[in-house]
């Protein structure tokens, strides 16, 4: 820039300076936008700039790739380095929201049926994702199949949890329930068509079998079981009353 001046007279007599403005631009830096992530948020690369934690290039410098695990202002900075030093900023807010708990229940195998038990975290649903039925504690399952626990934040995006576990249900083995019955002398057991005779409850005391002759008055179990773990049993008796022949 020249600064000049002159008298305008005959000689024209006349003055200059100059002197020289230097522009430095300002850098460019990226602007990302406002983000919501469940329970971290991956850094992506920028094209200008750089992330701190702080502004104007302070607190910590992060990287391309830094996980955030917590809701806080990110900064993205540069500058040139000369004097006078020109920057440039922008910032955005990563809002983490965290990953709700859910419990996690472990296989379970039972005779018939089985009751939920109440839950710490999450509800209990039929299929994944929080699809099919949603289930109750204290509902009774009675077939075998795989139970979903799952929880959500319900915010955008939503965070969600799932667990699962297996719920074997072994039906309970069929007997026969014979009537009591009263005989002369002897009675012989008849074929069965569930369970095998015993003389003590729950499969205790002695094995009878069909043909065998009861001479006295006794109580007889008929009794059949799965051999499962639990083991799934089912019993009836019958009173059989032998009268002696005079």
């Amino acid at each position: 820039i020249y600064v000049y001046a002159e008298t305008g007279t005959t000689p024209n007599c006349s003055a200059e300076n100059s002197f020289l403005v230097t522009i430095n631009d300002t850098p460019p830096v990226d602007d990302p936008s406002d983000v919501t992530a469940c329970d971290s948020y991956t850094l992506p690369a920028l094209t200008n700039g750089n992330y701190y934690t702080g502004p104007g290039g302070t607190g910590t410098q992060l990287n391309a790739g830094d996980a955030i695990t917590s809701t806080q202002t990110i900064y993205v900075y540069a500058e040139t380095g000369t004097t006078p030093n020109c920057s440039a900023e922008n910032s955005f807010l990563v809002t983490i929201n965290d990953t709700p708990p859910v419990d996690d229940p472990s296989d379970v195998t039972a005779c018939d049926s089985y009751t939920l038990p109440a839950l710490t975290n999450g509800n209990y649903y039929t299929g994944p994702g929080g699809t099919g039925t949603q289930l109750n504690a204290g509902d009774a399952i009675t077939s075998t199949q795989t139970i979903y626990v799952y929880a959500e934040t319900g915010t955008t995006p939503n965070c969600s949890a799932e667990n699962s576990f297996l719920v074997t249900i072994n039906d309970t083995p069929p007997v026969d329930d014979p009537s009591d019955v009263t005989a002369c002398d002897s009675y012989t057991l008849p074929a069965l068509t569930n369970g095998n005779y015993y003389t003590g409850p729950g499969g205790t005391g002695t094995q009878l079998n069909a043909g065998d002759a009861i001479t006295s008055t006794q109580t007889i179990y008929v009794y059949a079981e799965t051999g499962t773990t639990p083991n799934c049993s089912a019993e009836n008796s019958f009173l059989v009353t032998i009268n002696d022949t005079p």
